[in-house]
């Protein structure tokens, strides 16, 4: 098998979101999961194991009202964690030696100078870092992610901050009845 490179999975990502003052960042989230992904399946490969969806996994933060206004709105709070949780200079955060120089190197072979930039909401809405929605919007949002990264697990962070309880238990409630049975019918296939 030929190993996957930054250029293969650049292809193989070639939509990008557009802000609303006109500059890409789509492929922001969507390119570098993708390229994590990639190392699993290349490093499992180098030692000899076989690797598959039943050994990737992938946590997204998702939000589900009944109307994608809801949702939004609501899904502000996600924000929380970046506005609170790492008070202080971002070299405190991730001082040098911290990741492995591999994690580096695909950080910083993102697209559109991400390494170390910070994102708007509605930038983060439009990469998929955040999916929000009625229903419809997030079983899409989800399919589409799952088609293109091929998880066998899909962990849903599901609230943050100050969410109100009611919302919380609304969008476990949509979740469960609405959005995961339809990602059901989503069939894996083997990593080639």
């Amino acid at each position: 098998m030929a190993k996957s490179t930054m250029e293969d999975d650049r292809c193989a990502l070639s939509e990008e979101a557009t802000s609303q003052e006109g500059g890409t960042y789509g492929t922001y989230n969507r390119y570098s999961t993708l390229s994590l992904r990639n190392v699993y399946i290349d490093t499992a490969r180098e030692v000899g194991f076989q690797p598959g969806p039943e050994n990737f996994g992938y946590t997204i933060r998702a939000f589900c009202a009944d109307t994608d206004e809801q949702a939004i709105e609501r899904g502000r709070t996600f924000m929380w964690t970046q506005d609170h949780r790492a008070p202080g200079p971002r070299e405190h955060n991730d001082p040098p030696g911290y990741q492995s120089r591999e994690a580096v190197r695909l950080q910083r072979a993102r697209p559109q100078g991400a390494f170390g930039q910070r994102l708007s909401y509605a930038q983060l809405q439009d990469i998929d870092f955040y999916v929000l929605g009625n229903p419809a919007t997030v079983t899409r949002k989800l399919r589409q992610l799952i088609e293109r990264l091929n998880p066998g697990y899909l962990l849903i962070y599901g609230n943050e901050g100050d969410m109100a309880h009611k919302d919380v238990m609304r969008s476990i409630e949509l979740l469960g009845k609405e959005v995961i049975p339809a990602l059901h019918a989503i069939k894996l296939h083997p990593y080639e």
